[in-house]
Protein backbone atom coordinates (compact mmCIF):
# COMPACT_ATOMS: atom_id res chain seq x y z
CA UNK A 1 0.00 0.00 0.00
CA UNK A 2 1.23 3.87 -0.78
CA UNK A 3 0.15 6.21 1.79
CA UNK A 4 0.43 9.80 1.19
CA UNK A 5 -0.30 12.69 3.51
CA UNK A 6 -0.88 15.95 3.75
CA UNK A 7 -0.36 18.40 6.60
CA UNK A 8 0.47 21.59 5.02
CA UNK A 9 -0.76 25.27 6.40
CA UNK A 10 -0.75 28.94 5.43
CA UNK A 11 -0.72 31.66 8.44
CA UNK A 12 -3.94 33.89 9.38
CA UNK A 13 -3.68 32.88 6.63
CA UNK A 14 -4.25 30.04 6.47
CA UNK A 15 -6.22 26.36 8.07
CA UNK A 16 -5.04 22.67 7.09
CA UNK A 17 -6.35 20.60 5.18
CA UNK A 18 -5.05 16.82 4.86
CA UNK A 19 -5.14 14.46 2.28
CA UNK A 20 -3.94 10.85 1.83
CA UNK A 21 -3.18 8.52 -0.59
CA UNK A 22 -3.82 4.76 -0.88
CA UNK A 23 -3.69 2.15 -3.20
CA UNK A 24 -6.88 0.36 -3.06
CA UNK A 25 -6.65 -2.89 -0.91
CA UNK A 26 -9.38 -6.11 -0.74
CA UNK A 27 -8.56 -6.26 2.98
CA UNK A 28 -6.16 -5.44 6.24
CA UNK A 29 -3.53 -6.88 6.08
CA UNK A 30 -1.53 -7.85 9.87
CA UNK A 31 2.22 -7.75 10.19
CA UNK A 32 5.23 -6.38 8.05
CA UNK A 33 7.30 -3.02 8.26
CA UNK A 34 5.38 0.63 7.42
CA UNK A 35 8.25 2.74 6.05
CA UNK A 36 7.30 6.84 6.73
CA UNK A 37 8.98 9.48 5.15
CA UNK A 38 8.96 12.84 6.87
CA UNK A 39 11.07 16.09 6.73
CA UNK A 40 12.60 16.11 10.09
CA UNK A 41 13.75 14.42 13.15
CA UNK A 42 12.58 15.10 16.44
CA UNK A 43 13.57 17.65 19.25
CA UNK A 44 12.82 15.01 21.66
CA UNK A 45 10.88 11.79 21.87
CA UNK A 46 9.27 12.90 25.04
CA UNK A 47 6.24 15.64 25.29
CA UNK A 48 7.59 17.67 28.26
CA UNK A 49 10.40 18.51 25.54
CA UNK A 50 8.42 18.29 22.60
CA UNK A 51 5.07 19.51 21.44
CA UNK A 52 5.24 19.87 17.69
CA UNK A 53 4.49 17.20 15.14
CA UNK A 54 7.67 15.36 14.58
CA UNK A 55 8.14 14.30 18.16
CA UNK A 56 4.54 13.70 18.53
CA UNK A 57 3.83 11.57 15.61
CA UNK A 58 5.98 9.11 17.01
CA UNK A 59 5.53 9.03 20.54
CA UNK A 60 1.84 9.54 20.71
CA UNK A 61 1.68 5.94 19.54
CA UNK A 62 3.67 4.92 22.95
CA UNK A 63 2.45 7.22 25.14
CA UNK A 64 -1.43 7.51 26.12
CA UNK A 65 -3.35 9.62 28.14
CA UNK A 66 -6.95 9.21 30.08
CA UNK A 67 -8.52 10.95 27.37
CA UNK A 68 -8.43 11.74 23.06
CA UNK A 69 -9.90 13.05 20.48
CA UNK A 70 -11.58 10.15 17.91
CA UNK A 71 -11.80 11.56 13.93
CA UNK A 72 -14.75 14.08 15.11
CA UNK A 73 -12.89 15.83 17.53
CA UNK A 74 -15.25 13.67 20.72
CA UNK A 75 -13.78 12.88 23.69
CA UNK A 76 -13.29 9.36 23.90
CA UNK A 77 -11.56 6.90 26.86
CA UNK A 78 -8.15 5.44 26.52
CA UNK A 79 -6.81 4.78 30.30
CA UNK A 80 -9.94 6.24 32.22
CA UNK A 81 -12.95 4.24 31.72
CA UNK A 82 -15.47 6.85 33.45
CA UNK A 83 -15.02 10.06 35.01
CA UNK A 84 -17.18 11.79 37.55
CA UNK A 85 -17.28 16.13 38.13
CA UNK A 86 -16.89 15.95 42.08
CA UNK A 87 -16.73 20.01 42.35
CA UNK A 88 -16.47 23.01 40.06
CA UNK A 89 -12.29 22.42 40.62
CA UNK A 90 -12.26 18.39 40.86
CA UNK A 91 -12.57 15.87 38.12
CA UNK A 92 -12.64 12.26 39.83
CA UNK A 93 -11.53 9.43 36.90
CA UNK A 94 -11.60 5.69 37.12
CA UNK A 95 -8.38 3.93 35.33
CA UNK A 96 -8.22 0.92 33.44
CA UNK A 97 -7.49 -2.17 35.20
CA UNK A 98 -4.67 -4.26 34.17
CA UNK A 99 -2.42 -2.02 31.86
CA UNK A 100 1.10 -2.28 32.45
CA UNK A 101 3.86 -0.11 31.16
CA UNK A 102 6.35 -1.65 28.42
CA UNK A 103 8.94 -1.90 31.21
CA UNK A 104 6.11 -4.25 32.61
CA UNK A 105 5.41 -1.68 35.55
CA UNK A 106 1.70 -0.99 36.44
CA UNK A 107 -0.13 1.75 34.98
CA UNK A 108 -1.88 3.10 38.41
CA UNK A 109 -2.96 6.38 40.06
CA UNK A 110 0.72 7.12 41.46
CA UNK A 111 1.84 7.18 37.47
CA UNK A 112 -0.58 9.17 36.80
CA UNK A 113 0.49 11.77 39.52
CA UNK A 114 3.71 11.17 38.71
CA UNK A 115 3.42 12.65 35.14
CA UNK A 116 1.66 15.14 35.84
CA UNK A 117 3.73 16.92 38.81
CA UNK A 118 7.01 16.09 36.92
CA UNK A 119 5.29 18.44 34.23
CA UNK A 120 3.66 21.21 35.61
CA UNK A 121 6.01 21.55 39.12
CA UNK A 122 9.43 20.75 37.24
CA UNK A 123 12.36 22.49 37.04
CA UNK A 124 11.58 23.68 34.37
CA UNK A 125 8.20 22.68 33.59
CA UNK A 126 6.95 20.54 31.07
CA UNK A 127 6.34 22.48 27.76
CA UNK A 128 3.26 21.77 27.59
CA UNK A 129 2.53 23.35 30.47
CA UNK A 130 1.57 26.73 29.09
CA UNK A 131 -1.11 24.66 27.15
CA UNK A 132 -3.25 23.20 30.08
CA UNK A 133 -5.06 26.05 30.88
CA UNK A 134 -5.96 25.45 35.16
CA UNK A 135 -4.69 22.75 35.54
CA UNK A 136 -3.28 22.38 39.05
CA UNK A 137 -1.63 18.65 39.63
CA UNK A 138 -3.20 15.06 40.47
CA UNK A 139 -4.40 13.21 43.83
CA UNK A 140 -4.64 9.53 43.90
CA UNK A 141 -7.34 8.31 45.70
CA UNK A 142 -6.27 4.45 45.34
CA UNK A 143 -4.74 2.41 43.19
CA UNK A 144 -7.28 2.75 40.13
CA UNK A 145 -9.05 5.87 41.24
CA UNK A 146 -7.32 9.30 40.87
CA UNK A 147 -8.33 13.13 41.02
CA UNK A 148 -7.50 15.71 38.57
CA UNK A 149 -7.22 18.86 40.01
CA UNK A 150 -7.94 23.15 39.08
CA UNK A 151 -6.87 26.33 40.14
CA UNK A 152 -10.26 27.85 39.16
CA UNK A 153 -13.58 26.02 37.63
CA UNK A 154 -12.44 25.24 33.89
CA UNK A 155 -14.97 24.07 31.46
CA UNK A 156 -12.46 22.59 28.85
CA UNK A 157 -10.22 20.67 31.66
CA UNK A 158 -11.79 17.34 29.81
CA UNK A 159 -9.81 18.16 26.29
CA UNK A 160 -7.08 19.31 27.81
CA UNK A 161 -6.54 15.56 29.29
CA UNK A 162 -7.20 14.29 25.86
CA UNK A 163 -4.28 16.59 24.09
CA UNK A 164 -1.60 14.46 22.06
CA UNK A 165 1.00 15.11 24.41
CA UNK A 166 -0.92 14.47 27.79
CA UNK A 167 0.57 10.92 28.07
CA UNK A 168 1.22 9.22 30.81
CA UNK A 169 4.53 7.92 31.54
CA UNK A 170 6.67 4.94 33.38
CA UNK A 171 7.81 6.35 36.54
CA UNK A 172 10.20 3.83 36.96
CA UNK A 173 11.91 4.42 33.35
CA UNK A 174 12.10 8.14 34.12
CA UNK A 175 13.88 7.32 37.12
CA UNK A 176 15.89 4.42 35.62
CA UNK A 177 16.90 6.16 32.73
CA UNK A 178 16.90 10.36 33.73
CA UNK A 179 17.71 12.10 30.90
CA UNK A 180 17.69 9.19 28.39
CA UNK A 181 14.36 9.08 28.68
CA UNK A 182 13.24 11.82 26.48
CA UNK A 183 15.11 9.69 23.53
CA UNK A 184 13.31 6.20 24.69
CA UNK A 185 10.36 6.78 26.34
CA UNK A 186 8.03 3.91 28.03
CA UNK A 187 4.53 4.37 27.89
CA UNK A 188 0.98 1.94 27.81
CA UNK A 189 0.59 2.48 23.92
CA UNK A 190 0.74 0.14 21.21
CA UNK A 191 3.96 0.35 19.89
CA UNK A 192 7.27 0.49 22.32
CA UNK A 193 10.59 2.09 21.27
CA UNK A 194 13.51 0.35 19.23
CA UNK A 195 15.57 2.61 18.00
CA UNK A 196 16.53 6.33 17.21
CA UNK A 197 19.72 7.37 14.89
CA UNK A 198 19.52 11.26 14.89
CA UNK A 199 18.63 12.15 11.59
CA UNK A 200 18.46 8.83 9.91
CA UNK A 201 14.90 7.20 11.33
CA UNK A 202 13.23 6.37 14.55
CA UNK A 203 11.94 2.57 14.94
CA UNK A 204 9.13 1.73 17.10
CA UNK A 205 7.43 -2.06 16.75
CA UNK A 206 4.04 -3.51 18.05
CA UNK A 207 3.70 -4.20 21.74
CA UNK A 208 2.29 -7.73 22.13
CA UNK A 209 1.32 -7.06 25.28
CA UNK A 210 -1.02 -3.92 24.54
CA UNK A 211 -4.64 -3.86 26.49
CA UNK A 212 -6.32 -3.29 23.46
CA UNK A 213 -6.79 -3.91 19.75
CA UNK A 214 -3.09 -5.07 19.02
CA UNK A 215 -1.32 -2.84 15.74
CA UNK A 216 -1.49 -4.13 12.48
CA UNK A 217 1.57 -3.70 11.73
CA UNK A 218 5.38 -5.76 13.42
CA UNK A 219 7.08 -2.45 12.93
CA UNK A 220 6.86 1.25 11.83
CA UNK A 221 9.99 2.80 10.59
CA UNK A 222 9.77 7.03 10.60
CA UNK A 223 12.95 8.13 7.92
CA UNK A 224 14.13 11.82 7.79
CA UNK A 225 14.05 13.06 4.38
CA UNK A 226 14.36 16.92 3.98
CA UNK A 227 13.67 17.60 0.75
CA UNK A 228 10.06 17.25 -0.47
CA UNK A 229 10.86 16.16 -3.98
CA UNK A 230 13.30 12.81 -2.59
CA UNK A 231 9.83 11.94 -0.17
CA UNK A 232 7.87 11.30 -3.30
CA UNK A 233 10.18 9.74 -5.11
CA UNK A 234 9.84 7.14 -2.03
CA UNK A 235 6.78 6.92 -2.34
CA UNK A 236 6.48 6.23 -5.68
CA UNK A 237 9.48 3.71 -6.31
CA UNK A 238 8.17 1.92 -3.42
CA UNK A 239 10.80 2.85 -0.72
CA UNK A 240 8.28 4.09 1.43
CA UNK A 241 4.18 3.12 1.87
CA UNK A 242 4.00 6.65 3.20
CA UNK A 243 4.98 10.15 3.04
CA UNK A 244 4.06 13.17 5.83
CA UNK A 245 3.97 16.89 3.70
CA UNK A 246 4.15 15.75 0.48
CA UNK A 247 4.49 18.00 -2.60
CA UNK A 248 1.11 19.88 -3.47
CA UNK A 249 1.97 20.95 -6.90
CA UNK A 250 1.84 16.74 -7.73
CA UNK A 251 -1.63 16.26 -5.75
CA UNK A 252 -3.47 16.48 -8.72
CA UNK A 253 -2.15 14.03 -10.91
CA UNK A 254 -1.78 11.50 -8.22
CA UNK A 255 -5.22 12.13 -8.28
CA UNK A 256 -6.30 11.49 -11.30
CA UNK A 257 -3.78 8.27 -10.95
CA UNK A 258 -5.94 5.12 -10.63
CA UNK A 259 -3.30 3.60 -8.52
CA UNK A 260 -4.19 5.81 -5.72
CA UNK A 261 -7.60 6.35 -4.11
CA UNK A 262 -7.14 10.11 -2.19
CA UNK A 263 -8.84 11.20 0.98
CA UNK A 264 -9.27 14.66 1.73
CA UNK A 265 -10.89 16.46 5.24
CA UNK A 266 -9.76 20.01 6.48
CA UNK A 267 -7.63 19.65 9.19
CA UNK A 268 -7.44 21.63 12.71
CA UNK A 269 -4.46 23.55 12.40
CA UNK A 270 -4.50 27.56 11.90
CA UNK A 271 -0.78 29.11 11.08
CA UNK A 272 -0.88 32.29 12.28
CA UNK A 273 0.88 35.87 12.68
CA UNK A 274 1.33 36.40 16.13
CA UNK A 275 2.51 39.85 17.42
CA UNK A 276 3.40 40.92 21.05
CA UNK A 277 1.49 43.70 21.47
CA UNK A 278 2.91 45.38 24.44
CA UNK A 279 6.45 46.37 21.98
CA UNK A 280 6.75 49.30 20.07
CA UNK A 281 5.67 49.79 17.60
CA UNK A 282 2.86 47.05 18.00
CA UNK A 283 1.56 48.65 20.83
CA UNK A 284 0.06 51.05 18.78
CA UNK A 285 -3.52 49.09 17.44
CA UNK A 286 -3.07 50.72 13.91
CA UNK A 287 -0.02 49.41 13.02
CA UNK A 288 -1.05 46.02 13.99
CA UNK A 289 -4.25 46.54 11.64
CA UNK A 290 -1.78 47.90 8.88
CA UNK A 291 0.01 44.62 8.99
CA UNK A 292 -3.03 42.61 8.68
CA UNK A 293 -4.11 44.86 5.31
CA UNK A 294 -0.92 44.91 4.19
CA UNK A 295 -0.61 41.02 3.79
CA UNK A 296 -2.35 38.85 0.74
CA UNK A 297 -3.11 35.71 2.32
CA UNK A 298 -4.56 34.52 -1.25
CA UNK A 299 -1.49 34.76 -2.97
CA UNK A 300 0.14 32.82 -0.36
CA UNK A 301 -2.56 30.36 -0.30
CA UNK A 302 -2.32 29.97 -4.45
CA UNK A 303 1.60 30.52 -4.72
CA UNK A 304 3.04 28.96 -1.86
CA UNK A 305 0.62 26.33 -0.29
CA UNK A 306 -0.97 25.35 -4.13
CA UNK A 307 -4.06 24.55 -3.10
CA UNK A 308 -3.11 22.54 0.09
CA UNK A 309 -4.94 24.95 2.34
CA UNK A 310 -7.60 27.41 2.61
CA UNK A 311 -8.12 30.98 4.36
CA UNK A 312 -8.43 30.74 8.39
CA UNK A 313 -11.65 32.35 9.04
CA UNK A 314 -10.97 32.72 12.68
CA UNK A 315 -8.31 32.01 15.20
CA UNK A 316 -9.50 28.05 15.39
CA UNK A 317 -10.51 25.62 12.98
CA UNK A 318 -14.16 24.63 12.29
CA UNK A 319 -13.32 21.31 14.40
CA UNK A 320 -12.31 22.89 17.71
CA UNK A 321 -14.09 23.54 20.27
CA UNK A 322 -15.22 26.75 20.64
CA UNK A 323 -14.50 27.52 16.74
CA UNK A 324 -16.36 30.58 15.34
CA UNK A 325 -16.13 32.33 12.22
CA UNK A 326 -14.69 35.71 12.59
CA UNK A 327 -15.07 36.17 8.78
CA UNK A 328 -11.89 37.12 8.56
CA UNK A 329 -11.35 37.80 5.08
CA UNK A 330 -14.18 40.80 5.86
CA UNK A 331 -12.77 42.55 8.68
CA UNK A 332 -9.17 42.65 7.64
CA UNK A 333 -9.31 42.07 3.59
CA UNK A 334 -6.04 42.73 1.49
CA UNK A 335 -5.83 46.72 1.10
CA UNK A 336 -2.48 48.14 0.88
CA UNK A 337 -4.33 51.25 1.16
CA UNK A 338 -6.28 51.27 3.88
CA UNK A 339 -2.00 50.18 5.45
CA UNK A 340 -0.66 53.17 4.00
CA UNK A 341 -3.02 55.32 5.63
CA UNK A 342 -3.36 53.06 9.28
CA UNK A 343 0.21 53.57 8.85
CA UNK A 344 -0.01 57.33 8.33
CA UNK A 345 -2.63 58.20 11.47
CA UNK A 346 0.02 56.36 13.74
CA UNK A 347 2.54 58.46 12.50
CA UNK A 348 4.58 56.88 10.06
CA UNK A 349 4.98 58.07 6.48
CA UNK A 350 7.06 57.53 3.91
CA UNK A 351 10.21 60.58 3.60
CA UNK A 352 11.65 61.54 0.51
CA UNK A 353 14.05 58.36 0.60
CA UNK A 354 10.66 56.37 0.70
CA UNK A 355 11.84 54.88 4.49
CA UNK A 356 10.24 56.77 6.73
CA UNK A 357 9.41 59.84 8.35
CA UNK A 358 6.84 61.21 11.03
CA UNK A 359 7.91 59.60 13.95
CA UNK A 360 11.56 59.39 12.22
CA UNK A 361 11.27 55.45 11.52
CA UNK A 362 8.59 53.12 10.16
CA UNK A 363 7.73 50.24 12.08
CA UNK A 364 10.67 47.81 12.50
CA UNK A 365 9.74 44.35 13.56
CA UNK A 366 11.68 41.03 14.44
CA UNK A 367 10.34 37.75 13.38
CA UNK A 368 10.84 34.52 14.72
CA UNK A 369 9.74 31.30 12.73
CA UNK A 370 9.57 27.61 13.54
CA UNK A 371 11.33 25.41 11.35
CA UNK A 372 8.35 23.66 9.65
CA UNK A 373 8.52 22.57 5.50
CA UNK A 374 7.25 25.73 3.57
CA UNK A 375 6.40 27.35 6.88
CA UNK A 376 10.03 29.24 6.40
CA UNK A 377 8.83 30.51 2.65
CA UNK A 378 6.33 32.47 4.45
CA UNK A 379 7.75 35.27 5.96
CA UNK A 380 9.27 36.56 3.26
CA UNK A 381 5.70 36.37 1.85
CA UNK A 382 4.88 38.16 4.27
CA UNK A 383 7.45 41.04 4.29
CA UNK A 384 7.01 41.52 0.52
CA UNK A 385 3.69 42.47 1.28
CA UNK A 386 4.76 44.45 4.39
CA UNK A 387 7.63 46.12 1.77
CA UNK A 388 4.99 47.36 -0.24
CA UNK A 389 3.51 49.41 2.64
CA UNK A 390 6.86 50.65 4.04
CA UNK A 391 10.29 49.75 3.44
CA UNK A 392 12.34 48.90 6.28
CA UNK A 393 11.14 46.66 7.87
CA UNK A 394 13.38 44.03 9.32
CA UNK A 395 12.68 40.22 8.98
CA UNK A 396 14.59 38.03 11.78
CA UNK A 397 14.18 34.35 10.40
CA UNK A 398 14.32 31.68 13.43
CA UNK A 399 14.35 28.04 12.53
CA UNK A 400 13.87 25.59 15.91
CA UNK A 401 14.03 28.44 18.02
CA UNK A 402 11.26 29.63 20.71
CA UNK A 403 8.28 31.51 18.92
CA UNK A 404 8.62 33.97 22.26
CA UNK A 405 12.53 34.14 22.25
CA UNK A 406 15.32 35.55 19.68
CA UNK A 407 18.52 33.92 18.47
CA UNK A 408 20.40 36.05 21.93
CA UNK A 409 17.39 35.24 24.34
CA UNK A 410 15.39 38.89 23.51
CA UNK A 411 11.61 39.15 22.70
CA UNK A 412 10.52 39.11 19.21
CA UNK A 413 8.02 41.38 17.83
CA UNK A 414 6.35 39.06 15.94
CA UNK A 415 6.11 35.08 15.40
CA UNK A 416 4.51 32.62 12.95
Amino acid sequence: MRTLVSRLAVALLGLTLVAALAEPVPAQKRGGTLTIVRPTDPVSLEPNLETTAPGAWVYFNMLEGLLTLDEKMQIKPVLATSYEVMSPTKVRFKLRPGVKFHDGTPFNAAAVKFTYDRALHGTPPARWASLAGSLAGAEAVDDLTVDILTREPYGPILRTLAMYCMGIVSPAAVQRLGADFSRAPVGTGPFKFVEWKTNTHVIIERHADYWGDKALVDRVIFKVVPEEGARMIALQTGDADMVLFPSPAQLPALRRDPKYTVHETTGIRVVFVGMHAGLPPLDDVRVRQALLHAVDRQAILDNIMEGSAGPARGVLAPGVFGYKDMQLDRVYPFDRARARALLGKAGFTPGPDGIGGGQGAVPRVGHGVPAAPRQPAQPPSVHAGLGDVERGCRLLALRALPFEAGAAGRVEHVAV
